[in-house]
Order: structure tokens, then sequence, then C-alpha cells
């Protein structure tokens, strides 16, 4: 693969790409959602493996979970099947925490500053 870049007038620059990726060179750039997994609970300060277990998480910890099921939902990279399994909720309740995320991204600053931070140390 190879690229060509090219500036614009007004200060844009544009890359053009040539070639194509094959799907190993692909693979290979993608974080897989096992090692996204491993290393948030670092950054967010939780249990992945309580929250599986345990029948009911605290308010904390119930908004760290989201955040971390709202930004792997939001990559649109992970099925919600595939962040379930991880996280240890049903399909359907990966859409639920991600729409009562979203919302509450809409309206609470402190709660948005927080996620920007996340956003900005784990890559998916």
């Amino acid at each position: 693969m190879s690229y060509e870049v090219v500036d614009n007038s007004g200060g844009m620059v544009t890359i053009r790409l040539s070639g194509k990726l094959t799907c190993a060179e692909f693979a290979e750039g993608q974080r897989k959602l096992g090692e996204i997994i491993e290393t948030a609970p670092a950054h967010l300060k939780g249990d992945i493996q309580r929250w599986k277990s345990a029948r009911r998480i605290s308010k904390a910890n119930t908004l760290k979970r989201d955040m971390l099921v709202y930004h792997l939902w939001r990559s649109g990279r992970f099925s919600n099947s595939e962040i379930g399994n991880q996280i240890g909720l049903s399909i359907s309740s990966i859409s639920r925490r991600a729409g009562k995320f979203q919302a509450l991204l809409d309206r609470d600053k402190k709660v948005q500053t927080t996620y920007d931070k996340f956003k900005s140390i784990i890559k998916v």
C-alpha cells in the first residue's frame, strides 16, 4: 500500500491511498475486543469479573460499565452479542445501556468530560 499527500488550498491536506489492504493487514491494525476489555478496568478503576458475577452493582460501577459498553457499542466494530459476552449482559441490555448512557452524556457535562478522557485513553 502506498499513499500520496496532496496539499489543497486553505491549508487542507488530502491523503490518497493506493493499493489494497489484505485481510491480515487490516486485522493487524484492529484492536481485539478482549484486549480492550483487559485494559479498560485499569482506567475505569473497576472489576469486570465482579460486574459479571454480581446480581447488582453499585451506581458508580454501573456508570463505569455503561461507559465501557457505550464506547464499544459506538465504535460499531463489535456486535451487541460480542460485547454482552465479555461484559456479562444480554444482547438487548447492551442497546438499552448504550442508549441510557447516551442520554446521560447529552445532559451531564461532568459525565461528558469523564467520557472524553476515557475515550482518549481507550482506543477502539
